[in-house]
């Protein structure tokens, strides 16, 4: 019987089970917004499409039988390691179909896939919607904590690029998993996958995958000659019973080698043993200090003229006893009387004279410039110089508290990033983004401060992307009427409401504050549903086309989108906030839809 004859005879029995697979979605745990997705862009109603799909290759193509489901907990962490090979990762695809068809409670495995996949038009977000991530070490313990379930494979690409003449030896395991593993103290389930080495049966050039840039380059002996169609052999895949280790997650890779070398064993026992067989609402407000209940304090606020300085101006004015002082080389028409004003150069005498009497309790640094038709010298003397001085005036005349407002997108967009960095990720925005440099040195300033004035309280805030009537990259480019979007790439993004940075100021202004935050909104969604609810029609301009596309019509003035500003669009550059969350006390009161609606309001 050919190729094409085995295909169609595999057109789906009326004997094959029903698998009910709205009511399965439906059982499944997906901690969804108001849009529908989950922190790390999963979108029930994509998976279930997505599910469709794989039922069909599970019952029909591949033919699979599971085995050792019961030993797939209901519920709770657990850390699925299995084999690796075929090219292609359908046996992730079909493990994953086992464990949401085949147990009574359906549960959804979180494939860890390789950091090459952000980089793919496409696959660079579906695999998002369908619940899978990229295979960081801090994506994995987020998942784990929220009680999920893992898949890891620890052979990597050396396991699915393998020749045929070594199916089903085992490649070398990586120790990434067995430190996670007692981290988070999660059961290892150990998976043997039988068939996928026969699904494509190939060899690998090496030479032309570096040229390629991708992990390996395989050809089979048969048309197409690479392995986009696996052949429809007959998988089994077998679940062992859970193995539970101690230790510490931190020993040397000496020490780790045995517990590797124990779960790998059980892995290569079982196929040897089975291979020959047939057959988010937020509660309360941020702690604030009444009015009356501290005498007035003074707070200097650089950028006050800005939109964004006049919104946390008018916040502190209206609900806190603050004195407020602002600086600004701009005007500051329409302001209130009780709010003095001084239109000086940070980097002048006299803005150090504001400063001389001793009597400031508060600086609050917003006056950082962005403006990328602007020469980098004269950007560079203002922010890194002003900067310094601030500073400077601080220590020498015993400011106490001192808030920097810088951005979360000082980390990055890249596509080997985690799904959420901390404030401990380094920041690596300046590489791909030189105008990104003033920010990222201005941060490692303050940074610098923190930690060598000690008795300063300083705080960093990175907000992620701020979005109101304010004149910033993110919002600038959430009103053109037809954005530019990158075709393939939807990262999933975080938004937070201008009028919650206020509130986030607020609250490191409150005595004892002190360190870096990064300050999240109501949650994250796909850029595509942001566009879609304020009723734009983006441009999809494919990404090789888009840098010279955008870059000519930058510098004709026919487009405000800076070409170097092409990465945010392409990749994931999103933070996490908890500990804002637990030592600020900071949650966003404005909710997912109210923000990104908020791109349309006016001052």
């Amino acid at each position: 019987m050919g190729l094409f004859d085995r295909l169609r005879a595999l057109r789906p029995k009326g004997s094959a089970p029903d698998d009910d697979l709205d009511g399965r979605t439906q059982a499944l745990v997906v901690r969804g917004n108001e849009f529908g997705y989950d922190p790390f862009g999963l979108s029930r109603d994509s998976f279930k499409g997505a599910a469709r799909v794989a039922r069909w290759l599970y019952r029909h193509y591949f033919r699979a039988k599971a085995f050792g489901i019961e030993n797939i907990p209901a519920t709770g962490r657990v850390l699925f390691v299995a084999n690796h090979s075929g090219q292609l990762p359908f046996d992730g695809v079909v493990i994953g179909a086992a464990t949401f068809l085949e147990p009574p409670q359906p549960r959804l495995v979180r494939s860890m896939v390789e950091y090459f996949v952000p980089t793919v038009p496409f696959a660079s977000y579906l695999f998002a919607r369908w619940g899978q991530i990229t295979g960081t070490p801090e994506n994995c313990r987020r998942l784990l904590a929220s009680e999920e379930c893992v898949l890891v494979f620890p052979e990597g690409a050396r396991g699915i690029s393998k020749d045929f003449s070594k199916r089903y030896q085992l490649a070398e395991f990586g120790k990434g998993f067995m430190r996670l593993a007692l981290e988070m103290q999660a059961p290892i389930i150990p998976i043997a996958v039988i068939g996928a080495e026969e699904q494509a049966p190939a060899m690998n050039l090496p030479a032309l995958a570096k040229l390629l840039r991708v992990p390996s380059f395989p050809i089979v002996p048969y048309p197409p000659f690479v392995p986009l169609v696996p052949l429809p052999v007959k998988y089994r895949v077998y679940f062992g019973e859970p193995m539970m280790f101690q230790g510490d997650p931190d020993d040397d890779d000496e020490v780790l080698d045995d517990k590797v070398k124990t779960v790998k064993h059980r892995i290569q026992s079982m196929i040897h043993a089975w291979g020959s067989v047939s057959e988010n609402t937020s509660s309360g407000d941020p702690p604030r200090a009444p009015r009356g209940a501290t005498p007035t304090r003074k707070v200097v606020i650089t950028g006050i003229s800005g939109r964004l300085g006049r919104i946390v101006a008018r916040r502190l004015h209206h609900d806190l006893n603050w004195q407020i002082v602002g600086l600004d080389r701009r005007p500051m028409p329409g302001r209130p009387k009780d709010i003095e004003h001084h239109q000086v150069d940070l980097r002048s005498k006299k803005a150090r004279d504001i400063f001389r009497a001793g009597d400031v309790d508060a600086l609050i640094h917003l006056g950082v410039m962005h403006d990328p038709r602007a020469r980098p010298a004269e950007l560079y003397s203002w922010n890194i110089t002003g900067t310094t001085k601030l500073l400077e005036y601080c220590q020498a005349y015993h400011v106490p508290k001192v808030v920097l407002l810088s951005s979360a997108n000082v980390y990055g967009p890249r596509p080997d990033n985690p799904q959420f960095l901390t404030e401990d990720a380094p920041l690596l925005a300046a590489q791909r983004f030189p105008q990104m440099r003033d920010l990222v040195e201005i941060d490692h300033l303050v940074s610098t401060f923190l930690w060598r004035a000690r008795e300063v309280e300083t705080v960093i805030l990175r907000p992620v992307h701020i979005v109101g009537p304010v004149h910033n990259a993110p919002s600038n480019y959430l009103r053109i009427e037809r954005p530019p979007i990158l075709l393939g790439f939807d990262p999933m993004v975080q938004l937070i409401h201008y009028q919650d940075i206020a509130e986030s100021v607020v609250a490191a202004l409150e005595p004892g504050r002190r360190g870096i935050y990064n300050i999240v909104g109501p949650g994250e969604v796909p850029l595509s549903a942001v566009l879609h609810e304020l009723g734009r029609t983006p441009r999809a301009i494919p990404h090789p086309m888009a840098r010279p596309l955008l870059s000519l019509a930058f510098r004709l003035g026919l487009s405000s989108f800076p070409v170097a500003e092409l990465d945010f669009i392409r990749y994931v550059c999103m933070v996490d906030g908890r500990r804002a969350t637990a030592e600020l006390g900071f949650r966003p009161q404005y909710g997912l839809r109210d923000t990104i609606h908020a791109v349309d309001e006016t001052v």
